[in-house]
């Protein structure tokens, strides 16, 4: 009896933030890591919007069905949500069944990523999670990922089965520091401090000799981009911060220092960067209050989509340090491509463990 034809994926890695959906995966050895990115929005469709999907809308996304509910998700999320789509900052995010449906898309993007045949197995996926949910969420969110996952065919046709076979869930800033560290060939010296400047959650990892976490000194807020953003939208009309669209906006505007457009009206960052700075000084003072002095760290890397907007509110605070900061060229990926450089690691150690001496 001939076999179904179907592909392995030795590693991946997936990040579900609250604005966007990271994943990355090595198509070969030899290869590049490719990353991608959509939205961290999951409308839940009606039937008759999902056969509409189904028989006329072209859409660069997938319905994704949980518990008798159909999520949309993908890169086209936004045109198929509605004007108050919210991206709330759940503590028990990482437990919810949209969140499930943001990493089950990531997968389906994962297998077009390598052109995957018929069902497939990934052998090892690394995700992430905050620090304030890290430890109490951790084994649960392994426990989710870890088995059979029936999604979408990214070719359009039915479903498809992937089989994960390890769930590895890491600190988020981790990411970034393995990702640094892959850059200088593998090795740090000295302690280090990584600022995870995501949606929902500023995240703060400290490490001493290299890659060993300084728990006592690491931890996360709730205040970050979306809090950033927020603080513009009341200012200016509080109506705004329960409009996605208009949010994503603002939050444009903020990270390019550009200004920005409602309803014929401009405004320049002389206008709302002040309430910004207000806020990243706030999420600042709370991580200081728990890192204690910036001067004993031998680098400080920023990374996540709001690493450049806090890079420099802090370097204004403390000038001193501007020397040590290392604000990621591509911060958005950065975390999804240390894990896979973790993913990778784990399996090459794992694969000498079982050759015979």
């Amino acid at each position: 009896m001939k076999s179904e034809p179907h592909t392995t994926i030795p590693v991946a890695a997936i990040d579900v933030g609250y604005f966007g959906t990271k994943y990355a995966t090595r198509p070969a050895p030899d290869k590049p890591v490719h990353c991608g990115v959509f939205p961290s929005l999951a409308p839940v469709l009606s039937s008759g919007e999902v056969d509409h999907i189904a028989t006329k809308e072209r859409v660069n996304g997938f319905v994704v069905p949980i518990d008798g509910l159909a999520y949309f998700v993908g890169v086209d999320a936004k045109a198929l949500s509605n004007a108050f789509e919210s991206r709330p900052v759940e503590r028990n995010y990482a437990r919810t069944a949209r969140h499930l449906a943001l990493a089950r898309g990531a997968m389906i993007y994962i297998a077009e990523t390598v052109r995957a045949v018929g069902n497939f197995r990934l052998n090892q996926l690394v995700v992430g999670l905050p620090l304030t949910t890290y430890r109490t969420h951790r084994d649960e969110l392994a426990a989710r990922l870890k088995g059979v996952h029936e999604i979408p065919n990214y070719r359009g046709n039915g479903t498809i089965t992937v089989t994960v076979e390890n769930v590895i869930v890491l600190m988020q800033p981790a990411g970034a520091l393995l990702h640094f560290a892959e850059k200088e060939g593998g090795k740090l010296a000295g302690p280090s401090l990584v600022c995870d400047v995501g949606g929902g959650t500023l995240d703060y990892l400290v490490t001493q000799d290299g890659f060993k976490p300084n728990t006592n000194r690491s931890s996360a807020n709730e205040i970050s981009i979306l809090a950033y953003c927020n603080a513009v939208a009341e200012a200016l009309n509080p109506a705004w911060t329960m409009q996605a669209d208009l949010i994503d906006r603002i939050d444009h505007a903020i990270r390019q220092r550009a200004p920005f457009d409602v309803l014929g009206t401009t405004y320049t960052p002389a206008t709302y960067w002040p309430f910004v700075q207000r806020k990243v000084e706030e999420s600042l003072s709370q991580m200081e209050s728990k890192i204690g002095y910036l001067d004993s760290f031998t680098r400080i890397l920023m990374t996540g989509g709001g690493a450049g907007v806090f890079a420099e509110v802090l370097m204004a605070k403390h000038p001193h340090v501007k020397k040590i900061v290392k604000v990621e060229t591509d911060p958005v990926f950065s975390n999804v491509k240390g894990f896979c450089w973790a993913g990778e690691r784990y399996a090459a150690s794992a694969s000498r463990a079982v050759q015979p001496a």
